[in-house]
C-alpha cells in the first residue's frame, strides 16, 4: 500500500500498524508547545533575582550607617574620655588621635567645640547651632575641627547627607578659657561617609 496523508487535529503524530503516518495541523514539536508556560517561569526568576539584589543593598546600606555609627561614637570617646576640655587640648585631641581614628575607619567628620560659661541661652544664635563652624582667637569660646580638606569656612555648614550626629555636655574653663573653675560646654560630633 501506498502511504497517505491524512489530516486531522491530534496534539502528536498518529503511527499505526499501516505504513503511513498522519500529519498534524498547529502541532510546533515538543518545546515548541511550552513556550507559552515558560513566560510565566522567567518573569517569576527575574522577579526573584531583582528581590534579593534590592534586599541586598538594603542591607548593605544599614551595614554603612551602622559603621558610620560606630565610628563617630569611638571619635566622641576620645574627645570626651577626661570630661573637661580646654579649647587647646581639643585642637591637641584632633590633630593626633581624632583624624588618624577617622582615616582608619573612612569616615568624614567635623566636631564644634562651644563654651556656655553663662548657660545655654533659651533663643539659641545661629552661632550655637551644631553645624556652626566658628574658632574665636581671643578666649576661644567657640572652636572646630574637620578632616575635610580644605577646611570649610567659618559659619552655618549644610548638613551632609546621611549624617551622623551626637551631642555632649562637657566641663570646660569659665569665666576666662584658663580659668581653673569649671563651666558647660558642649561637644558636637557630625561623622558621615562620601564627600559633601
Amino acid at each position: 500500500m501506498a502511504s497517505k496523508k491524512f489530516e486531522r487535529s491530534f496534539p502528536y503524530p498518529l503511527k499505526t500498524s499501516f505504513s503511513f503516518s498522519v500529519v498534524m495541523r498547529g502541532f510546533v514539536g515538543p518545546i515548541g508547545d511550552d513556550i507559552p508556560s515558560i513566560f510565566p517561569i522567567v518573569a517569576g526568576v527575574l522577579l526573584f533575582i531583582g528581590t534579593l539584589a534590592y534586599v541586598n543593598n538594603l542591607v548593605q546600606q544599614k551595614n554603612d550607617l551602622l559603621e558610620v555609627r560606630k565610628a563617630a561614637l569611638s571619635l566622641s570617646y576620645l574627645v570626651t574620655e577626661k570630661g573637661r576640655l580646654e579649647s587647646k587640648d581639643f585642637l591637641d585631641l584632633c590633630s593626633f588621635k581624632v583624624k588618624p581614628l577617622a582615616s582608619s575607619n573612612q569616615v568624614n567628620f567635623i566636631i564644634t567645640f562651644k563654651r556656655f560659661c553663662e548657660g545655654v541661652p533659651n533663643t539659641p544664635k545661629e552661632k550655637e547651632d551644631a553645624f556652626y563652624l566658628s574658632r574665636e582667637e581671643t578666649g576661644p569660646s567657640y572652636s572646630f575641627c574637620t578632616s575635610l580638606n580644605p577646611e570649610p569656612k567659618q559659619g552655618l555648614f549644610s548638613q551632609p547627607k546621611d549624617a551622623v550626629i551626637y551631642s555632649y555636655p562637657i566641663a570646660v574653663p569659665c569665666p576666662k578659657a584658663n580659668s581653673p573653675t569649671s563651666g558647660l560646654g558642649q561637644i558636637n560630633v557630625i561623622a558621615w561617609r562620601g564627600r559633601e
